[in-house]
């Protein structure tokens, strides 16, 4: 080959150790290829077209090719899809979806706030919406609940993509965003009242009031009301009627350290005793993490990637994490003695994802290679610092 960084239908492939797409001008139609290992080495192997889009990973999503080892026989789309191939595969082949998004796109003065995206929310999932404070997971939310309209793409939700049927599966949803909707000088009560009026039913206040905590604020008005005990009011209000599904855009905000603890347990049991799947929004990945059963990471607009709870516990799984004078001489040194799994990260850093419990034979393999340590140490849990990395951030 002439271009080691080319496959034969000229598309780009292993860079660095990870694959990208494969992809020519002719746009929807999957292809065969061929793609070379990690750095352009270890010779072509075919790539069979499949849903997945991208070049298969010899080991588990998040991995890179192994050093001077061919690529795995894999994907290859005709177009680059929007998901980068370490990180887990589109969920694009959920049957049973209640919301699914295709193409969305918003534009504010000529820029997509929300670009193209495709999202996937399985019935009876907690979702966790995760990207950085203008990151564009509030402008999707407002779209979901129709206070927003897209520019492009389409919203189907419980599998209506209709006006007629958009608005009668919003009946559906309960939402909060961004800040609650209440009336400062009414009781919670009252507040509840105008929500059931609007939605035409009858339901126990009380009862409400109570799953959420605010059982015992009598006639106290809203305007006194703590940030936490508002966004509680908020959610009693979102759950009246027992709706389906539940939108709920940084939710946490203003809560103290026990109130978060409380409202996880309750959005907990809403999901599994009353079936209501949840779509949470949030910035604070440590209580998401204790929380969603699935994930999609926004990020300048795009969703950058959509997994489950034991995809991201596969992709986040331990390491050893190695500073050295040279990061390539030492990924090639460890390749040599039989270690592939490893990843060069930024400053110095490569990552080592077998042999975890052997530190000191990884050391000792770089020192005979003439590679200085700096640094090492195990990291049992990076589930963390993963999420950041998607977000935009670096990851160590």
């Amino acid at each position: 080959m002439e271009n080691e960084n080319e496959n034969l239908n000229g598309g780009i492939v292993a860079d660095e150790g990870r694959n990208t797409p494969l992809f020519d001008d002719s746009a929807g139609q999957p292809e065969e290829g061929y793609v070379t290992g990690a750095y352009g080495q270890g010779g072509e192997v075919p790539v069979q077209p499949n849903v997945n889009g991208y070049a298969a990973q010899p080991a588990p999503y998040g991995q890179p090719v192994p050093y001077g080892q061919p690529a795995y026989a894999g994907y290859a789309y005709r177009q680059p899809l929007p998901m980068p191939a370490e990180f887990a595969p589109p969920r694009g082949n959920i049957t049973d979806a209640v919301i699914k998004t295709t193409g969305l796109t918003k534009l504010y003065g000529g820029r997509a706030v929300v670009d193209n995206v495709f999202m996937t929310v399985a019935r009876g999932e907690i979702y966790g919406f995760i990207g950085n404070n203008g990151a564009g997971k509030t402008t999707l939310i407002r779209m979901l609940t129709g206070l927003a309209a897209p520019s492009a793409g389409s919203i189907a939700l419980f599998g209506n993509d209709s006006y007629a049927g958009l608005k009668a599966a919003r009946k559906k949803t309960g939402s909060v965003i961004e800040t609650p909707a209440i009336y400062r000088n009414m009781n919670a009560v009252d507040n509840l009242k105008i929500r059931a009026d609007l939605l035409g039913i009858k339901p126990d206040f009380g009862e409400a009031l109570k799953a959420v905590g605010l059982d015992d604020v009598g006639n106290k008005l809203a305007k006194d009301f703590s940030m936490g005990m508002k966004q509680r009011l908020g959610i009693a209000a979102a759950i009246l009627g027992d709706p389906e599904l539940l939108v709920l855009d940084e939710p946490v905000n203003g809560l103290d350290p026990e109130g978060i603890l409380e409202f996880r347990e309750f959005l907990k049991y809403v999901n599994q005793a009353r079936g209501i799947t949840i779509l949470i929004s949030s910035h604070i990945l440590g209580e998401l993490y204790k929380l969603a059963t699935a994930y999609g990471v926004i990020r300048e607009g795009k969703l950058v990637a959509e997994f489950s709870k034991s995809a991201l516990d596969s992709m986040s799984r331990p390491y050893v994490r190695l500073t050295v004078d040279n990061p390539v001489s030492a990924k090639r040194a460890l390749a040599d003695a039989g270690i592939f799994q490893t990843e060069l990260s930024h400053n110095n850093v490569i990552r080592v994802y077998e042999r975890i419990s052997e530190l000191h034979i990884l050391v000792q393999t770089l020192t005979g290679a003439g590679v200085v340590t700096l640094s090492y140490e195990a990291v049992t849990d990076d589930s963390e610092s993963f999420l950041i990395s998607l977000m935009g951030g670096m990851r160590a």
